[in-house]
């Protein structure tokens, strides 16, 4: 489920925030990376898309896009790297790969009085090049798909 900080960059951007059907923008959102505290930077498109029933109300279809800036990915990372990995010399500057991306797309239907989540479909892909039988570099690809669907007792 979506905790308070998820909640915020997906719904809390439209407290007190007026939208019509049709209605985008674009924006940042920051994602915590699971490991070192560290944070990148997702550039974001925002839609309202339509009205669909949800629940006993009318919602919002809320679609969103975003991507990230490979170079601030490589940066993060490299710097978490060389703070977990005793062998890497901190000293060295480690090379950065500009070619790991992070990108999604996803819909929500919000209740537009509550601002409740009634659905939620997200897709992630994480690209990035990984190291493997010594020194061949090869590029894996991640890919998450969530799927929530909620039903409130009101």
């Amino acid at each position: 489920m979506l905790f308070r900080s998820e909640w915020n960059n997906r719904i809390g951007q439209f407290i007190q925030r007026k939208v019509r059907v049709g209605d985008s923008w674009k924006g940042t959102q920051e994602y915590a990376l699971p490991v070192g505290g560290e944070h990148i930077t997702l550039f974001t498109t925002t839609k309202v898309g339509g009205q669909t029933a949800c629940g006993r109300t009318q919602c919002l279809e809320i679609k969103i896009t975003y991507n990230s800036d490979p170079d601030h990915i490589g940066k993060v990372l490299n710097r978490l790297i060389g703070e977990s990995d005793s062998s890497v010399d901190k000293s060295a500057e480690n090379t950065e790969d500009p070619s790991i991306e992070i990108n999604g797309e996803g819909t929500r239907l919000v209740d537009p009085a509550t601002l409740l989540v009634y659905e939620e479909d997200i897709k992630r892909t994480i690209t990035m090049p990984i190291t493997v039988l010594g020194d061949k570099k090869i590029f894996a690809t991640i890919t998450e798909h969530q799927q929530y669907n909620v039903d409130y007792d009101i």
